[in-house]
């Protein structure tokens, strides 16, 4: 590409230059003279930032090590509702009762006529709960074994001033004190044996907002003569607040009580209650209610 200067053009170019020169010359003569000062330092201070205070990692609470395999069993007494003696008690509590803040199920048992408080011990009972609770084929639970007074074991049928009120009045409200109890009737049981067994059908059927679960083995029916207020075999004809669940034995070679057993769960039956009947093997003697023993417990703790 080609450029074309001409002279003239030029020469107007430096005229200007020139005089643009000759006007900043001459404004600077009158200006002061401006010497540039220096910026002052400026001076920073470091300041400590707060250290952190180092925070603790919380620490776990653990439960204190419990290494028992076996129940405990406790003898304790309280002062009787209807009896004017002090009831005797012996109680079941599970292995590490007393290292634990847990509820427990209840368990109350009754023996038989003229036995005793042990009588369920004599059955075996603590062996099959503690190899059970072991094995973990149920949860621990308590177990309640009252001495029933004689003369209200023999001469009381039921309602006030009998052992039925003496259980729900005063053995039960002790209890609830002094043990850590669940409350509710699904969680409390009611089980018997022979004359003790009785007791457990009439007054699960009076009760049933008490106990959920009501177990009698080999009931000694057919020698009992209660007020009809309180026939378990008229009580299961009524509509009430019944128990949910029923097992009822009996062994095979008990006469008389094998027959009006039979007459009872067949009203249970035809009543609509959810019975678990077992008839097995033998005579009306310890050895055939402990033989039914484990598949009461099972049968209690399966609800729980």
């Amino acid at each position: 590409m080609l450029y074309s200067f001409s002279f003239r053009s030029i020469n107007s170019w430096i005229a200007i230059f020139f005089a643009a020169l000759a006007a900043g010359c001459s404004a600077r003569k009158d200006s002061p003279i401006i010497i540039p000062q220096p910026m002052p330092t400026m001076t920073f201070t470091a300041t400590q930032l707060p250290s952190a205070v180092p925070t603790s990692a919380p620490t776990a609470t653990l439960a204190p090590r419990c290494d028992e395999k076996a129940g405990k069993l406790e003898m304790t007494n309280y002062s009787g509702v209807v009896s004017e003696d002090e009831v005797q008690v012996t109680v079941y509590l599970p292995a590490c009762y007393g290292q634990s803040t847990e509820r427990y199920p209840v368990i109350y048992a009754l023996h038989g006529y003229p036995l005793d408080e042990t009588h369920w011990q004599q059955l075996g009972v603590i062996k099959v709960v503690d190899k059970g609770i072991q094995n973990k084929s149920w949860g621990p639970f308590i177990i309640v074994m009252p001495r029933i007074p004689d003369y209200l074991n023999v001469r009381t049928d039921g309602g006030p001033g009998s052992f039925e009120q003496e259980l729900v009045e005063g053995l039960r409200p002790f209890i609830d004190r002094r043990y850590r109890t669940r409350n509710g009737a699904a969680f409390n049981a009611l089980a018997g044996v022979s004359r003790g067994a009785v007791w457990a059908l009439e007054i699960g059927l009076r009760n049933g907002d008490r106990f959920g679960t009501v177990a009698a083995i080999s009931p000694a029916l057919h020698v009992n003569r209660p007020r009809i207020a309180y026939d378990p075999f008229l009580l299961a004809l009524e509509d009430g607040n019944f128990p949910e669940r029923i097992f009822v034995s009996v062994g095979d070679s008990e006469a008389g009580f094998r027959q009006k057993t039979e007459e009872f769960v067949q009203i249970l039956v035809q009543n609509n209650f959810d019975i678990t009947f077992l008839l097995t093997t033998g005579e009306h003697v310890n050895a055939t209610f402990a033989g039914v023993i484990a598949e009461v417990i099972e049968f209690i703790a399966a609800q729980w």
